[in-house]
């Protein structure tokens, strides 16, 4: 018995990697490593990595750059060469690897200069937007969530001159503060509810928009999924420091307001220092 199949038999793993689907995975996760075999420290984590995965029900697309045998000699790193080009050929023109995550393991030495490569490829997640047309604010509709501070930057915008367009997003908390979004829509011109969004319609409207508005009061704010969802499509954040949020969005990726000011100025004080009513981005 060969130590791959030894190590396949202890680990109770299928023999062979998953063929990709025909269409999108649910979780679009690309895997750059080394897989077994040959067996090696690197190899057997990524490919006990790939097992959860798929038992967690995601389809990871692998792309295996590991060396045929356990030689480290420069010939055979140089070998490895024509794997490392077909699985950047794979990266580049898979038009749906786009949007999804990144998973690399980093060899020590020499073998990191593959890797760079695969850094410096086209990005797997959504590039940030140039220029800003939308704001957004998805959430649970309440005004412990900050939906009235949302509306007062949009009118400040509307009153300004500016020419964003504002969504709404999310299921109402109540009745009150459905009647009151309802009349603001009235009232503001570029604002428009969207209703609850979830899973493709979620996407497509991240997709749609330009940048995120959180403007959260909840005094239990830990640390907001919308915030993540966010950065995963490139988008740049206006919230409050609640919970968690001044250690998720830095200076680098949009503007931490102290929950003590009031939202409308320093929103509308970032936008234009930034140049994003000019489309110069955040």
């Amino acid at each position: 018995m060969t130590g791959w199949e030894r190590y396949m038999k202890s680990r109770s793993a299928v023999g062979t990697l998953p063929k990709e689907r025909t269409s999108d995975p649910p979780n679009r996760i690309v895997m750059v490593g080394a897989f077994p075999p040959p067996v090696h420290g690197m190899a057997a984590v990524n490919a006990a990595v790939r097992e959860r995965l798929v038992e967690a029900g995601a389809q990871p697309v692998v792309i295996d750059v590991s060396a045929r045998s356990l030689e480290r000699s420069l010939l055979a790193r140089l070998r490895r060469l024509p794997r490392v080009l077909k699985g950047l050929a794979k990266v580049a023109l898979t038009r749906r690897l786009r949007g999804g995550t990144l998973y690399m393991s980093v060899s020590g030495g020499l073998g990191q200069m593959y890797e760079v490569f695969f850094a410096g490829s086209r990005p797997l997640a959504d590039s940030p937007r140039s220029c800003l047309k939308t704001i957004r604010f998805i959430s649970n509709i309440s005004a412990a969530k900050g939906v009235f501070k949302f509306l007062d930057l949009v009118a400040v915008c509307e009153v300004e001159g500016l020419q964003l367009k504002a969504k709404l997003a999310g299921p109402f908390e109540n009745a009150e503060t459905e009647r009151h979004v309802l009349q603001a829509l009235k009232e503001l011109h570029s604002l428009d509810y969207v209703g609850p969004q979830y899973g493709a319609d979620k996407k497509t409207f991240f997709d749609s928009i330009d940048a995120l508005i959180f403007p959260t009061r909840y005094a239990n704010e830990a640390e907001p999924l919308t915030i993540h969802e966010a950065a995963t499509h490139g988008l740049p954040v206006i919230a409050y420091g609640r919970g968690s949020i001044p250690e998720i969005v830095g200076s680098d990726c949009g503007l931490v307001i102290d929950p003590a000011e009031t939202l409308a100025p320093a929103a509308l004080a970032q936008i234009r220092s930034s140049g994003l009513e000019h489309g110069t981005g955040l």
